[in-house]
């Protein structure tokens, strides 16, 4: 039984989806799940394989060996390589875990920052491109390598006490593991960045912050079951698209009632905009949250142009329930807070939203989870992977390509080598 249900009614309430196209949609499923298939990717098969087993028993060794020698984990990557780690340490903080530091830019002030909050000695650099070129995480391995030799004064073949690699089977970081003899993990070759957290590019650092990376597994493994279902009544991710698809809105304002989801939407801004974005094609994508949003961005979802699909995420029971207030002398105004907690408050802002908006027409559908926990995470994301490729067909492109991006890495590394 998985923690996620989906709420479509609204879309039919508003005209936005009509009975007949809801009901040719479905029977695509089956075809649509045998192109999915056709591209043999890794990111919902790689759960059952001996490779998958290997790596997260290597990542627990690892864990085991070194969990006590770093005060502070730096991760240097970039788009996938981040926001999916950025989403878990959100969601699940845990206490008494090592300080995290997300090197997802290359800012010079963001570096600058993160070294004078370090001690480099009990430090552990994440280095993660799949292609092992990524300008950006390159450039940050050179740099933190040298200051290791600078500060600690070591010899290349001692940077494996604070480095370790996660990357392709080729590429200027896969050279430098074999130079030096670096830790390394590997980014299966069918799995894209946008694709990686449940792979050691998110594990790695998650099980260093205390996180419970077999409940993530498990979680998204209950979610491939219902996202190869050729039954469209269970099929979630699929119903969840096709949404999507027939809502025919081209902005997406993807808006979590929790703070604690707040980086899910940039990760799902992600996954959605590159996986999409093709063709002349795509969506664009608003991260949003609530009840923080409401005052200022809710103005422009119900009075701006009528071209958007605001997806809310509701969740049931948050781990922390606080009373607003015992008194029982409060004014006239005040009355409705009495006997409440913050939960009350927050459920009842997201049902006014709701409300509100269906009052304009505005398309809207609901994502309700039970409650935050490593276990629906891994439900969450396996559900917004599985839903991207599904619409990823629907629109007939390649889910898992992003010329556009390669274009303009290819572009800045030719001006770099003019500046020479």
């Amino acid at each position: 039984m998985t923690n996620i249900s989906f709420d479509n009614k609204n879309l039919f309430t508003t005209q936005k989806i009509y009975n007949d196209h809801w009901e040719t949609g479905i029977k695509k499923l089956p075809e649509l799940l045998k192109r999915i298939e056709a591209r043999k990717q890794g990111f919902y098969t790689m759960f059952d394989t001996a490779d998958f087993t290997t790596e997260i028993q290597k990542i627990k060794e690892f864990y085991a060996k070194s969990a006590d020698k770093y005060t502070d984990i730096v991760v240097c990557g970039i788009g996938g390589s981040a926001l999916g780690l950025a989403a878990i340490e959100n969601a699940l903080p845990k206490k008494n875990a090592p300080n995290l530091h997300i090197l997802d830019n290359s800012d010079p002030d963001l570096i600058f920052s993160c070294v004078q909050k370090i001690n480099v000695a009990k430090t552990l650099f994440i280095i993660i491109s799949k292609s092992g070129e990524t300008s950006e995480t390159v450039s940050q391995y050179l740099y933190f390598s040298n200051l290791l030799k600078k500060e600690l004064k070591i010899t290349d073949a001692e940077l494996t006490n604070n480095i370790v690699i996660i990357t392709g089977k080729s590429g200027f970081l896969r050279d430098e593991v074999i130079k030096h003899k670096l830790t390394h993990f590997s980014v299966p070759e069918n799995i894209g960045g946008r694709f990686s957290v449940l792979t050691a590019v998110g594990l790695l650092p998650a099980i260093f912050m205390k996180i419970n990376i077999d409940e993530l597994i498990a979680g998204a493994q209950k979610m491939v079951k219902l996202f190869t279902d050729t039954n469209p009544k269970k099929n979630l991710p699929f119903q969840f698209a096709l949404s999507c698809y027939l809502s025919d809105e081209p902005i997406h304002a993807f808006m979590p009632y929790s703070s604690r989801l707040k980086q899910l939407g940039a990760w799902y801004t992600q996954l959605l905009a590159e996986s999409t974005g093709k063709e002349g094609q795509g969506y664009t994508v608003i991260s949003a949250v609530g009840a923080t949003d409401q005052h200022s961005q809710l103005q422009l979802f119900s009075d701006g142009p009528e071209d958007k699909l605001v997806i809310f995420v509701k969740v049931e029971k948050f781990e922390n329930n606080v009373s607003i207030t015992s008194s029982k002398n409060l004014s006239e105004n005040n009355k409705i807070f009495e006997n409440k907690t913050f939960q009350d408050l927050i459920h009842a802002e997201l049902e006014g939203t709701q409300k509100s908006l269906q009052e304009k027409k505005v398309s809207n559908m609901t994502l309700h989870i039970s409650e935050i926990n490593e276990n629906t995470l891994g439900q969450l994301f396996l559900f917004l992977q599985g839903s991207t490729a599904f619409i990823g067909e629907m629109l007939g492109i390649n889910t898992f390509d992003q010329p556009g991006v390669e274009r303009s890495k290819v572009i800045t590394k030719e001006i770099l080598g003019r500046s020479q």
